[in-house]
């Protein structure tokens, strides 16, 4: 049952992100989380196998309520969220865009966390894109929801340096950690009327783009400060990858944890170095510790040679 001093709080999302400020606001004594709204069930892995999301396997394990609509726009979903009375709600890596309805049913409304400092980065890749330019910090945005993406007034804001060597794994345990801190402290203050919300500087907006398979692909006329960015920026998904070619023949091949090297090699040109593959770029050169050709299992540079030992007669494109 509901303290007369708890709030009442819904929460959105789907991703492992959001699985650290769920737990940490399931401790606050001041909010009871009336439900938790995630993802259906989807195939995942070789065998397709339906799995839960991060956030749902969360939710049951704290003993909170689930909800895993299909469809966000039916009346009976919308009726089921005005029953559960949310005094305010809020959205982290939810995946889907929730219709403006729904944003307002809470009197103190939706609030979201962005891994950006806002206004800046903008859009679904803010995590991999402060990797890919090279910022020297970073953080996370909480902020009210409006019907324009990642537009809405900000309520707080927390700071992280970055090293330059964060990969996308390492940085999203950061922010999602940083958020739960944040959350956990800006939430209640912004309940109490603490916190008012801002205006973004609109002018200052900056985006970045939806990932796809195709962000990948490396471009060896970029230097390799920026290609070594990229191999961190999208380690796991959606990773890095070229095209091996010897005029003749061409195979797709995955690269992983390049580091950059001192020597000097055309844009893409390939060359032994004591076991190591080195990578021509535009300005410098990378090194590949390992490489997978499409439908083979990784490789050391040594054991590749062992069975092809024309690929040093190739270049990547």
């Amino acid at each position: 049952m509901k303290s007369l001093d708890q709030s009442q709080l819904i929460f959105w999302g789907t991703a492992d992100f959001a699985v650290p400020i769920l737990e940490r606001l399931f401790e606050l004594k001041k909010m009871e989380i009336v439900g938790v709204i995630t993802r259906p069930d989807a195939p995942f892995g070789r065998d397709q196998r339906l799995t839960p999301s991060p956030v749902k396997i969360a939710a049951e394990r704290l003993g909170l309520k689930v909800l895993t609509p299909e469809k966000l726009k039916e009346p009976a979903f919308a009726a089921e969220i005005q029953r559960l009375a949310p005094e305010v709600a809020l959205v982290i890596a939810y995946g889907r865009i929730i219709p403006d309805a729904l944003l307002a049913i809470p009197p103190k409304g939706t609030l979201n966390v962005h891994p950006s400092l806002l206004p800046a980065l903008r859009g679904p890749s803010p995590i991999a894109a402060a990797i890919l330019s090279g910022d020297k910090e970073t953080g996370v945005t909480l902020m009210l929801l409006d019907s324009e993406m990642d537009h809405g007034p900000l309520i707080a804001q927390t700071r992280r340096p970055l090293t330059g060597k964060e990969t996308i794994t390492s940085l999203s345990k950061i922010l999602s950690e940083a958020a739960a801190d944040l959350v956990a402290t800006a939430l209640p203050r912004y309940l109490n009327n603490e916190l008012v919300p801002q205006d973004q500087e609109h002018a200052r907006a900056t985006y970045c783009p939806l990932l796809s398979r195709e962000s990948g692909k490396i471009d060896w006329t970029k230097t390799a400060v920026e290609i070594e960015r990229m191999s961190r920026a999208y380690a796991g998904w959606p990773g890095i990858w070229t095209e091996w070619s010897d005029g003749k023949n061409r195979l797709r091949v995955k690269l992983f944890e390049l580091e950059i090297g001192a020597r000097t090699l055309a844009p893409g040109a390939i060359a032994a170095d004591n076991g190591r593959l080195i990578i021509g770029a535009s300005e410098g050169v990378v090194i590949a510790p390992t490489l997978q050709f499409e439908g083979k299992k990784p490789m050391s540079p040594n054991e590749l040679t062992r069975g092809f030992p024309d690929f040093y007669n190739g270049r990547f494109e």
